[in-house]
C-alpha cells in the first residue's frame, strides 16, 4: 500500500477519503548521484571519501569534490508510482446514468460494480489483486487504478476495456484523439494516456517544482481538473515531506508551500500562471491540499486544505479560493479551527459546499458551508459512505455488516432513499467510494 494511504489508514478507514520504478523522465533520479566528491577528488579514487559517503572527511580531495554534497547516498523511489485520480481531456457530461462503487480491504483486493441508477440494477463486477484501489470518473468515463501495481483500467461499465500499465515510459507518440492524465503521487511526474489506441504516450516532468529539503523528493502530484474553456487542466501539488508525519498523522509545518500547476492540453506543456510574478505555478497559502474543484465558468478553483501542525496546534487548515482572472490570486475563504482531519470538500452549487472531517475517534462528520461567507453550517445526519454529488443528491452507500446498499441522501431532508439492496458480491466493511458516469 502506498506510504500516504498507510499512515493515513485510520482516517481512511472511516471516511474513505484521501513511495517508485525508476524513470529516465525523472530528474530526481540523479539527486546524490552525481556525488562527486570522490570521483573528481584526486584522493577520492584511494582514499575512503568517495567510498563512505563522507565527502572525503578524511582527505584532501573531499573539500574539492563539493559535487556530492558530502557524498550522498543517491535516493531511492519506493517500488511503486502510486497513481491518484485520472483526468481526461474532455467536457463533463451533464447527466450520469450510472455508478461505480468500489470496495477493498486495504491489504490484497477490492471490487469494482457498475449499477444504473434509474433502475437500480447491479451490472458486470471486476475484482482486482491489490488492496489500495482506488475508482475515478472524469468526463464521464469510469476508471479502476490499482496504487500499488501501478496500473489503470479504463472501464466499460463494471467491465476492464483496456489496461494501461504505467510503469511504461510510453510511444513519444502525441495522444491526438481522446487522452487523459494521471498524477504520480511518488514522483513528480503526470502520465499522459492516449485512450484511442491504449497505450501510454508519455510523461510530464513536474520535477522542478520538488521543495528543497523534502526528504521523499517528490512534489507529491495529487489530483487535477480540466477546464474545457482554457483547455487548461490544472494540477495540485501538496509538496509535503511524508516521512515528517508524527505519530502518522500530525504533518509539521514547513517552509514549502503548496502549489497549482497548468498543463496546456493542446501541447502537454506547463503554462505561467502567474502572470509577471516569478514562476509559473500558483502559491497556496493552505497546507496539505486536495478536493481540488472548479466551478463552471472556469474562473475559479476551490481547494480544501488540512493543515499542518506548528507547537501542537494545527494551523492553515481550510478552504482556499484561487481566482484564475487574476494571475496567482488567492484567499482563505475559510480558516478551520481544532484539529479534526479534514478528508474532502464537495461543491454542492454557486459557492455552496459540503466538508467531510474525522475526529480523534475516528468519527465521520459532514457540515455545510458557505463559502463567500466561510461561515460553517449545521452539520448533516445519516450521510452514507463514499459519496458522489450528482447536482442535486448525494448518492452513497449504506454499509450493513459485508454488504453495500446504494442509496440516494437529499440533502433538504437529509433522508436516504434505496437505490439498490445489494452492490459488491465480496465480504467488505470498508474502503467504500463511488464514481458517477455515463
Amino acid at each position: 500500500m502506498a506510504k500516504r494511504h498507510l499512515l493515513m489508514l485510520g482516517l481512511l478507514l472511516s471516511g474513505s477519503a484521501l513511495l517508485s520504478a525508476c524513470s529516465d523522465a525523472s530528474s530526481k533520479s540523479d539527486v546524490g548521484g552525481s556525488g562527486e566528491a570522490g570521483a573528481t577528488g584526486e584522493a577520492g579514487a584511494t582514499g575512503e571519501a568517495g567510498a563512505t559517503g563522507d565527502a572525503g572527511a578524511t582527505g584532501e580531495a573531499g573539500t574539492a569534490g563539493a559535487g556530492g554534497e558530502g557524498g550522498e547516498v543517491p535516493y531511492e523511489f519506493p517500488e511503486n508510482l502510486n497513481p491518484q485520480r485520472v483526468v481526461v481531456i474532455g467536457p463533463s457530461p451533464s447527466t450520469s446514468t450510472h455508478l461505480l462503487v468500489k470496495a477493498s480491504d486495504y491489504r490484497t483486493k477490492g471490487e469494482i460494480v457498475s449499477l444504473t441508477l434509474g433502475t437500480g440494477a447491479l451490472g458486470d463486477a471486476t475484482t482486482y489483486d491489490d488492496g489500495d484501489l482506488a475508482v475515478s470518473s472524469s468526463a464521464g468515463i469510469g476508471f479502476a487504478l490499482e496504487r500499488t501495481n501501478d496500473k489503470v483500467h479504463l472501464l466499460d461499465g463494471g467491465k476492464i476495456s483496456t489496461t494501461f500499465d504505467l510503469k511504461d515510459l510510453g510511444t513519444n507518440r502525441a495522444a491526438t484523439d481522446s487522452k487523459a492524465y494521471v498524477p504520480l503521487y511518488n514522483q513528480s511526474l503526470i502520465a499522459v494516456l492516449d485512450l484511442t489506441e491504449g497505450t501510454v504516450s508519455h510523461r510530464i516532468d513536474l520535477n522542478e517544482y520538488n521543495a528543497p529539503g523534502d526528504s521523499d523528493h517528490s512534489a507529491d502530484v495529487a489530483e487535477g481538473v480540466y477546464d474545457p474553456t482554457s483547455k487548461i487542466a490544472y494540477f495540485l501539488l501538496q509538496r509535503i515531506d511524508l516521512p515528517s508525519y508524527a505519530g502518522g498523522t500530525e504533518l509539521p509545518c514547513t517552509k514549502n508551500a503548496a502549489l497549482i500547476v497548468g498543463i496546456d492540453s493542446t501541447t502537454d506543456e506547463v503554462v505561467d500562471l502567474n502572470g509577471d510574478a516569478e514562476g509559473n505555478a500558483i502559491e497556496l497559502k493552505l497546507v496539505n491540499p486536495r478536493s481540488l474543484s472548479i466551478n463552471a465558468d472556469g474562473s475559479a478553483l476551490y481547494l480544501l486544505g488540512d493543515g499542518c501542525y506548528e507547537g501542537g496546534k494545527k494551523i492553515k487548515a481550510g478552504v482556499e479560493v484561487v481566482d484564475l482572472t487574476e494571475p496567482g490570486a488567492t484567499t482563505v475563504a475559510y480558516e478551520a479551527e481544532g484539529n479534526d482531519y479534514l478528508a474532502s470538500m464537495i461543491l454542492i452549487g454557486g459557492e455552496d459546499a459540503l466538508i467531510q472531517s474525522n475526529d480523534a475517534n475516528f468519527g465521520t462528520h459532514w457540515t455545510k458551508l458557505a463559502i463567500a461567507k466561510g461561515e460553517l453550517g449545521a452539520e448533516l445526519s445519516n450521510v452514507p459512505q463514499g459519496v458522489s454529488f450528482d447536482g442535486t443528491d448525494l448518492i452513497g452507500v449504506k454499509v450493513t455488516g459485508t454488504v453495500g446498499a446504494v442509496v440516494r441522501y437529499d440533502l433538504a431532508t437529509e433522508t436516504q432513499t434505496a437505490v439498490s439492496p445489494t452492490s459488491w458480491a465480496g465480504d467488505y466493511t470498508f474502503g467504500v467510494d463511488t464514481a458517477l458516469v455515463q
